[in-house]
């Protein structure tokens, strides 16, 4: 999310900035230098969140940092009289964005702290005097924080029914493209592999046949289920469609792919879904770090599982992308 909101986060840095120097004939240009402070620590963390296991506290930190310095700038330039006071509702709009719900909470308090500090604090008769000074940039905080996050609450809601599976609560086959050009970009950057399976039940069609759609969809279900808790907590799963589910298995190698394969096609085989012996079976494919292309895993991976499906099923066979392999059909 932070990639995608750091043009806009210079565009406002900027205007931020030139409303300053047009300012500055009358109140001096000193407060470019908290601006400058603020600039500097989201520039910190654009370089530490990479490095850090919990990147979400270097972007809070860094957005705390740039409220206090707003907050600077409001003591400095008269207190509760300052222009500057409402600016401190303008970076809570990015809060439901960025956090969670703890973290939007968080955020509007300290925003909240700031501005008390800042007018309260530097000039209490001013606010008994005159409360709205405060009471507006206070309900203009608020607002901004209700209005979008009820807009971020609405868009994850549609993004989710775009991109998530109904019946497994697995991403559907539409969020796969994306997700995997970042993962074979990201391995191609740091020359790391990056593999790819396509899992398909055997004989799915004869539970459908058998028991009713009813029985395939519990199936379908607990497989799921089974798959996902079975993968580590950064690989990634996807419904590719009826029987078929596709895996990311970001900087794995092919050793590592087969034995997840392996491991995966064991737990199937031995937990019975919906009372039913079910099986599964895997082709995997891997990438070059290099100009492999989503279509080249999943060319590679569908004809493994081919292979897999012609030797008898609940097998696991390994293909390589941008090689030529015999198609055989079960």
């Amino acid at each position: 999310m932070e990639r995608h909101m750091r043009p806009a986060r210079a565009a406002l840095f900027a205007m931020l900035a030139a409303t300053l120097v047009v300012l500055g004939p009358w109140i001096g240009w000193w407060p470019l230098a908290p601006l400058g402070v603020g600039v500097a620590g989201f520039l910190i963390a654009d370089r530490v969140m990479p490095k850090s296991s919990r990147p979400e506290y270097c972007i809070m930190a860094a957005w705390a940092v740039a409220q206090l310095m707003i907050g600077m700038s409001v003591v400095f330039t008269g207190g509760p009289r300052s222009l500057f006071l409402p600016w401190l509702a303008i970076p809570a709009a990015t809060l439901s964005a960025r956090f969670n719900t703890r973290g939007v909470i968080a955020g509007v308090v300290w925003t909240v702290a700031i501005m008390i500090a800042a007018s309260v604090g530097v000039n209490p008769t001013v606010i008994a005097d005159s409360p709205q000074r405060l009471l507006v940039p206070l309900t203009l905080l608020v607002g901004v924080t209700l209005l979008t996050t009820a807009l971020m609450h609405s868009d994850v809601k549609h993004r989710a029914a775009a991109t998530i599976d109904p019946l497994t609560g697995l991403f559907n086959r539409q969020s796969l493209t994306l997700r995997a050009a970042e993962l074979i970009e990201q391995a191609r950057v740091t020359q790391t592999p990056m593999a790819l399976m396509i899992g398909d039940l055997d004989h799915f069609k004869e539970v459908n046949d058998r028991h009713g759609h009813l029985v395939g969809d519990d199936v379908l279900r607990e497989i799921a289920n089974i798959l996902r808790t079975t993968l580590r907590t950064f690989d990634y799963i996807y419904r590719y469609g009826g029987e078929e589910f596709v895996i990311l298995l970001p900087g794995t190698g092919e050793a590592t792919a087969v034995a997840t394969a392996k491991r995966l096609r064991a737990a199937v085989a031995g937990s019975q879904p919906a009372g039913l012996d079910m099986t599964m079976s895997f082709g995997v494919s891997v990438s070059n770090c290099q100009e492999t292309t989503l279509d080249d895993l999943l060319v590679a991976a569908d004809r493994a599982l081919y292979d897999a499906k012609a030797d008898g099923r609940d097998r696991v066979r390994v293909g390589h992308a941008l090689e030529a392999i015999p198609l055989k059909t079960p």
